[in-house]
């Protein structure tokens, strides 16, 4: 295997121009197989290509590459990524495949898809304060790893995203007021990230700690990350329940949603849970603790509830994401989404809200469209370390909204789209007219049409740049890379 690297290695990193495409596609599958085996390569001929290009979370992610590899090494992504660099091949690289944006995570029969679903390892640290992580885990089975320790780690709010993407982006985690974002608890990515030219690095606060930083929310610009060791925390016990309401109470919610977040600002442990189901609303309430009835969630208790979800309960970090799991968006289906961030103000708040009623009406009948609140406290930036991660969040409460339109039909396509679009268009709109759109959009909630890395400010997008350039030289996740808010396309 060395020696075949080292051979690749010495007829260079790029045959631009050598063979067709399509060609050249072809004869880097060949070599694919031939350098990390049949057990691990997967084509149109393979009895699992079809379910394997199905992994991904929306339909609109199901393209069928010209190969699937699953490296089971660093070494392996080593070695595609120097075919890739010398054939020129385009490549898209998928972790969990949970990110919906079309063509995420997937690539069509002009290139091969880099699985990493099966680095799965994890490993517990001695002293118990990190664990290792592959990139091929969902954040479940971090939770599954620390629960019986009585730890927990920083992840999504739901089981089944992959642990590599959510760094990426930022990640928002169950209790960002404490512990900031998911990305701020990454203690090192151990000789574990694949640069262009198949070197495989460290990277932490104190080695190639601009790359470090680079990775935290500065999107899939640089290297393949494999494995990242997670800082854990001392977060077990959890208190939660949730409500339904009609959506006849939206006004009230909304002005218990701005008072929770002005009292949330000095009480960390608070979380909240905001999502416009077409006529109903969803509200979960979580608490980091064991608790009976927090004060901090006192705006909401006299609001008439048309059906309590979960009784609240005492419960863990692993209950609670298997719960969220349950209640989220159901089955298999296409997916389009949003994120937009803007101030907190009760009027704007209820405007939205509005908006969405009038557009979640006129969806398909298999369609649905949710909108998501996700306040932030200012004490959640500065819980970030801000400057240390590559978010270019600013230190002031705000409200996340996050969309997601599900649609069964291909001819539904159009239309959901369309109206995803336009709520995204009008919320926009509404907030920039009243003074009140933040120049922030979240990686991780973004649709493909969207351009986050903008909203980050000029001289951190510009130190990215320099970190691009400088781990990546030939610019091969620019020009090859398939997918994910690159750099080239700010």
């Amino acid at each position: 295997m060395f020696q075949l690297l080292q051979s690749i290695q010495m007829l260079g990193s790029n045959s631009s121009g050598l063979l067709p495409r399509q060609q050249s596609v072809a004869a880097a599958c060949s070599l694919s197989k031939f350098l990390v085996g049949e057990s691990t390569y997967l084509d149109s001929s393979s009895s699992g290509y079809l379910n394997a290009s199905k992994e991904n979370w929306s339909q609109t992610c199901w393209l069928e590459a010209r190969c699937i590899v699953r490296p089971t090494t660093a070494t392996y992504v080593a070695v595609l990524l120097k075919v890739i660099s010398f054939m020129n091949t385009p490549f898209a690289i998928r972790g969990r495949g949970h990110n919906p944006n079309s063509g995420f995570g997937s690539i069509d029969s002009t290139g091969i898809l880099i699985d990493l679903s099966l680095l799965v390892q994890t490993d517990v640290s001695a002293d118990q304060k990190s664990i290792k992580v592959g990139a091929g885990n969902e954040w479940m089975d971090v939770y599954k790893a620390l629960d019986s320790l009585g730890l927990s780690a920083v992840g999504t709010k739901e089981p089944v995203p992959g642990i590599v993407g959510s760094i990426l982006g930022g990640g928002s985690p169950f209790f960002p007021s404490m512990y900031g974002f998911i990305c701020d608890n990454v203690k090192g990515f151990q000789d574990q990230v694949v640069l262009s030219n198949s070197k495989v690095v460290y990277a932490n606060a104190n080695t190639n700690a601009d790359l470090f930083k680079a990775l935290k929310g500065g999107g899939p610009n640089y290297g393949i990350i494999t494995q990242v060791e997670l800082y854990t925390v001392p977060l077990h016990d959890v208190w939660y329940g949730f409500n339904v309401y009609n959506s006849s109470q939206n006004a009230a919610l909304l002005q218990a949603l701005v008072k929770y977040q002005e009292l949330s600002a000095s009480d960390p442990k608070a979380g909240v849970v905001f999502t416009l189901v077409g006529s109903t609303t969803v509200v979960g309430f979580l608490y980091a603790a064991h608790a009976a009835k927090p004060s901090v969630f006192g705006s909401f208790y006299d609001i008439p509830v048309a059906t309590s979800l979960v009784t609240p309960t005492n419960g863990t970090v692993q209950q609670l994401s298997t719960l969220v799991g349950e209640l989220s968006v159901p089955g298999t289906a296409n997916r389009h989404i949003f994120g937009i961030s803007i101030k907190v103000d009760a009027g704007l708040y209820q405007d939205i809200s509005l908006n969405y009623a009038k557009i979640a009406t006129n969806v398909s009948s298999t369609a649905s469209l949710i909108l998501s609140y996700q306040p932030l406290t200012a004490a959640a930036v500065t819980a970030s370390k801000n400057g240390q991660n590559s978010l270019g969040v600013q230190p002031q409460a705000q409200n996340w909204l996050a969309g997601v339109m599900s649609w069964q039909s291909d001819t539904d396509t159009a239309s959901s789209q369309d109206n995803a679009n336009k709520l995204y268009s009008q919320i926009q709109s509404l907030a920039r007219s009243q003074n009140l759109l933040l120049p922030f959009e979240f990686q991780n909630d973004a649709a493909f049409t969207q351009k986050p890395l903008q909203g980050i400010g000029q001289p951190l997008l510009q130190s990215l740049q320099t970190v691009s350039k400088k781990y990546d030289p030939s610019q091969t996740f620019q020009n090859l890379q398939n997918s994910g808010f690159l750099l080239s396309k700010k």
